[in-house]
Formats: structure tokens, C-alpha cells, sequence
């Protein structure tokens, strides 16, 4: 896009509102913005000036975005929630919102902003297009066909077909729930050809005769793929410890709340490994952070290489590190955590070579906390650190 886009910001908080600011001015984004912190400001705004597209946060004061569906008429919407609420999206998609962005604590979710603006205002204008003029709709990148009233495709365009793999005569006349869901709006996984699915947002509008009469549907599918990798991509960024790819402290919260709860209500057995390299500081300063940086990767993949899905590796800070275990009682643990150790000191990492860690263990029991769960492995690791290192201790 190379004209300047008018954006109505709704966002009541200074910190993102700054932040914001900075990135387009960094990266050199075509926007002139009109900031606002209120509902009311919002729609005083509407009432004096036609935006190309209103970016709005989810809550704003006391109000929510839906607030001003009612006064926006065309202007395409997308909402920005720091909920990542599959409900919300739902529900923002149904009353209209054109996209929506989820944003996370280290502003990640700004890398995301150009392309969804350029995506949103693109689909806008193809819209009123498609309104406007019949030839339009064989132009437009998203995939458009119509069915007559019983389902039977009686139009697709070029986008249609080379999106579904399908040529305009495979298929004219067939069912067009080959494809997947097509009742609704929504987003829905659809079926290419040859079987592949993808991920789509679909519109469905009907076509009415001079009389009022249904007489077709048209269905517009647009192809979600790449945001559906992008949203992947910040809540593997939310969740994960970016030097090591080890989980982070706030998917351990949910990880160990999940599997508690299941211990409480099947039964089942859950454990826990803490360790740490042993003499770590030595390697930082005889060899560098750099260096160090790497033998904690490198020791990350190693464990992740021999642990179960139902094995959870999470970086607890530093270089100590911790396995969830579910459904292992303690001491398929201690099994466990002697095998990661001797995998460890076998290894010899690059300048470094031999490293060692130290482990803790522990096995869940009833009437344990979240704290004196982790306590009690904790314990265990001062144990084998005071032992001599390169060890593992128990505390049943």
C-alpha cells in the first residue's frame, strides 16, 4: 500500500498506545492514526471523519469494541484481545468484526499488525466490488462460487479453483458440501481435491429474486492459513523460553494445574524432576555467555529428545531446569531422571565438553500444594548438590 491509511486507535492504556506509536513510526508504516481512550471518543471521531479502518482494543474502560458496531457502517474493524478467548473470536467474527489480533505481554502480536491491516482493508474493498460489479468477483485472490438453493454449484471463479484444486467443469453441478461446511459463516477447515484441508473464513449471503424470493448463495472463502500460523506463532512465543525452546513458567502454571486435577480425579500418578548443570558459572566465566547460551540449548534438545509427549520440559530459571512427569509413579522418576543424567555427562558439548547436572525428585501425594510440590523436588536437588553433584536424590 503505498497511500496513507486513516486508522481510528481505540486504547485507553498510554503504555500501548506509546508502544504502538514507536512501531509505526520504526518500521515506516503508511498510517495516519487518530488515537482515542474512550467509547465516546470513538464515536465522536466516527461522526466527523470516514477512517479506511478502525484498530480497536477488545475492553476500553467500561465498554467493550462491539460498542461501536452500531455507528462504524462500513468501516472495517479489527479487534486486538489479550485474552486469546476462542469465545470472543467467535463472538466478535459473528457481530461483524473484520479480523482480530491477539496480543501478548512482550508486544509480539505487532508483527502481525501490517499484514492484518493490509488483509482487512483488501477484503473490504472486494466486498463493496463484488457489490458493485458481477464481472469483480472473478478477479478477487479469495475463492468465491455459488450454489442454487439445493447446494448445486452453479459459479466458481478462478481463485475457487485454483485455491480447491478443481477445474470449472469438475466442479459445476456437484454438491457444494464436497468442500466441507458451507451452511454458515465461520471459520472451518475445508477439503481441497485431493484431500488436503486448510483453514478458511468463510461469508455466506443470499441472493434474492426482484420478488424477494431466495433464489442462490454466494459464499466466499477466504483462505486463513498464514494467519492461523501467525496466531500459532505467538502462542508458541507466550508459552516457550526463547533461548532454550523449553517451556516457560506460564505454561508450567497450566500444565500442572491441568495434570493436579487429574491426579485428584483419576488417580493417576504425577512427578517431578528439578535439576541444574552443575558448576555452571564456571562455564560463563571461563568461556563466555555465549557459549553457555549454547551448552543450555544444546542441553534442552538433548532432554526433549528423551523425554514422552506426557514429559513436560520447562526452564524454571537460569540453567535449572524442570520435568513434569504425569501418569509415572517415583520410581519410573528416579529411572528417569538417572537416564537424563548420564545422557548429560556423556555428551560432550562443543569447547566445553563434559557437563553434569544435578537432580531432584519427587512424586505428587495427597494433600500436596503447587508450592509444596515443587518445595519438596527442590529439596531434593539442595540434597544432591550438597552430596557432591552428578547425582540424583529422592524425597518420597
Amino acid at each position: 500500500m503505498n497511500e496513507k491509511i486513516d486508522i481510528l486507535v481505540i486504547e485507553d492504556d498510554r503504555v500501548d498506545q506509546m508502544v504502538l506509536k514507536r512501531f509505526i513510526k520504526e518500521t515506516n508504516l503508511p498510517y495516519n492514526c487518530t488515537f482515542v481512550g474512550t467509547i465516546a471518543e470513538a464515536r465522536e471521531a466516527l461522526k466527523s471523519k470516514k477512517f479506511d479502518l478502525i484498530l480497536s482494543d477488545y475492553s476500553v474502560g467500561s465498554g467493550t469494541a462491539f460498542d461501536i458496531m452500531d455507528v462504524k457502517e462500513d468501516t472495517p474493524l479489527v479487534m486486538v484481545t489479550g485474552t486469546g478467548n476462542e469465545e470472543v473470536a467467535v463472538q466478535a467474527l459473528k457481530k461483524g468484526v473484520s479480523d482480530y489480533i491477539i496480543k501478548d505481554l512482550d508486544c509480539n502480536y505487532l508483527k502481525v499488525l501490517a499484514p492484518t491491516v493490509e488483509r482487512t482493508i483488501k477484503r473490504t474493498q472486494e466486498a463493496k466490488a463484488l457489490r458493485m460489479l458481477s464481472h469483480a468477483i472473478r478477479n478477487v485472490d479469495d475463492s468465491v462460487f455459488i450454489t442454487d438453493m439445493n447446494n448445486k454449484v452453479i459459479f466458481v471463479n478462478e481463485a475457487f479453483c485454483r485455491t480447491y484444486g478443481y477445474t470449472e467443469e469438475e466442479i459445476m453441478g456437484k454438491d457444494g458440501r464436497v468442500i466441507g461446511e458451507i451452511a454458515r459463516d465461520g471459520e472451518f477447515y475445508h477439503k481441497r481435491k485431493d484431500g488436503c484441508e486448510f483453514p478458511v473464513d468463510l461469508t455466506v449471503s443470499v441472493l434474492k429474486d426482484e420478488k424477494g424470493q431466495n433464489m442462490a448463495i454466494v459464499r466466499i472463502a477466504h483462505n486463513i492459513t498464514e494467519r492461523k500460523r501467525l496466531e500459532e506463532e505467538l502462542r508458541r512465543l507466550a508459552t516457550t523460553d526463547p533461548l532454550t525452546m523449553a517451556y516457560n513458567r506460564t505454561k508450567f502454571n497450566e500444565i500442572i494445574n491441568r495434570e493436579i486435577e487429574r491426579v485428584k480425579r483419576y488417580g493417576q500418578r504425577l512427578s517431578m524432576i528439578i535439576f541444574d548443570i552443575d558448576h555452571f558459572k564456571r562455564v560463563n566465566d571461563t568461556h563466555g555467555h555465549t557459549v553457555g547460551d549454547q551448552v543450555l540449548r544444546t542441553m534442552a534438545e538433548l532432554v526433549r529428545n528423551n523425554i514422552r509427549k506426557i514429559e513436560y520440559l520447562i526452564r524454571w530459571g537460569g540453567e535449572e531446569f524442570m520435568i513434569l512427569a504425569s501418569e509415572i509413579a517415583l520410581d519410573e522418576a528416579v529411572l528417569l531422571a538417572e537416564r537424563i543424567k548420564n545422557i548429560i555427562e556423556d555428551h560432550r558439548f562443543d569447547k566445553v565438553g563434559k557437563v553434569t547436572i544435578s537432580c531432584g525428585v519427587t512424586e505428587f501425594k495427597e494433600g500436596d500444594t503447587v508450592d509444596s510440590f515443587i518445595k519438596r523436588a527442590d529439596d531434593a536437588l539442595y540434597m544432591a548438590k550438597k552430596k557432591g553433584k552428578n547425582r540424583v536424590e529422592v524425597i518420597a
